[in-house]
């Protein structure tokens, strides 16, 4: 697994822990189950792994026939018809974008890693018109470049869990490049213990979260670089130097971690008041130093170190 990624399991408590790697979306991903499963992990696990694939084939821009690529390639007013999980992807693209003020938006992939040139491209889902019960997707703008980066990961994790309680898994954690991880479990005494680590020092964390049944997230300027683009300025993201969201959906914490980078103090305190469930913390660097703020229902064990 790579050491530049925000998240860490783990998994040195777990005596007799099965553990299978796989790389998918452009990452590795983990899926740890406890040895004690009677159910068959191995198989279980690539049963998961097949899922990803799958969604990668599906909602990956760079697959020239994926379903996103698709829409991509629209003229104003043609749509396309689309499968089940790219309109459900985009519909909670779109829930969070509304909750969020706009602040997510998976619409601007014409600016990530580009240079803006004028005129500048047409970006934002306010550009698309989808149509759940047909299916279909229709752009009204030409030009406007789908991105799921920012919350496909999440929601392919959400679909290994799926498949692994399919193969009637009672606990596992399924960790998506360091960015996005998922534990469960069946046994009231098991948790997955994650590490968060410092985004000015690597060798460093922050804390741990217990997760049990739930998700955790993380954006980062330091990591992955000046990738992420607030939609209202089209530019990038440069205030946080980190962000980290719980729920009980990695598609959710996916997004919201990655909307927590771009809004303001104001806006991510009105943002939980109303969604209290989701736990935030969010990270700003002053000095050489960080400033943490937790919100809603952050819990997790700080480090003295830190």
């Amino acid at each position: 697994m790579s050491d530049g990624g925000s998240l860490l399991p783990d998994l040195s408590g777990e005596a007799g822990l099965r553990t299978f790697a796989h790389f998918a979306m452009a990452c590795d991903w983990l899926i740890a189950i406890p040895a004690c499963e009677s159910q068959p992990a191995e198989s279980a696990a690539q049963a998961a792994f097949e899922e990803v694939d799958r969604l990668e084939r599906e909602l990956s821009r760079f697959r020239p026939d994926s379903d996103i690529a698709r829409i991509n390639a629209l003229r104003s007013g043609e749509s396309t018809q689309v499968g089940a999980d790219a309109v459900e992807c985009l519909a909670l693209a779109a829930s969070v974008h509304d909750e969020t003020g706009g602040a997510f938006d998976v619409g601007v992939g014409a600016l990530v890693g580009q240079v803006p040139q004028p005129p500048p491209p047409p970006v934002g889902m306010r550009c698309l018109r989808v149509a759940p019960a047909a299916r279909t997707v229709m752009q009204t703008q030409a030009g406007v470049v789908i991105d799921l980066g920012a919350i496909g990961k999440g929601y392919a994790v959400d679909r290994a869990v799926e498949v692994l309680r399919d193969w009637k898994i009672a606990a596992a954690l399924v960790h998506a490049g360091q960015s996005s991880v998922f534990g469960f479990s069946d046994d009231a005494q098991l948790s997955w213990r994650v590490g968060v680590r410092n985004p000015l020092d690597q060798a460093s964390i922050l804390g741990t979260v217990e997760l049990r049944n739930e998700s955790l997230s993380a954006s980062g300027r330091r990591i992955h670089g000046s990738h992420i683009i607030d939609p209202r300025t089209r530019q990038p993201a440069l205030r946080a130097i980190g962000a980290w969201a719980r729920a009980g959906s990695a598609a959710v914490s996916d997004a919201v971690s990655t909307a927590l980078m771009v809004m303001d103090d104001s806006e991510i305190a009105a943002f939980s008041a109303r969604h209290a469930a989701i736990g935030c913390l969010h990270a700003l660097e002053a000095d050489g130093s960080l400033r943490l703020r937790e919100l809603g229902d952050w819990i997790w064990s700080p480090s003295h170190n830190r």
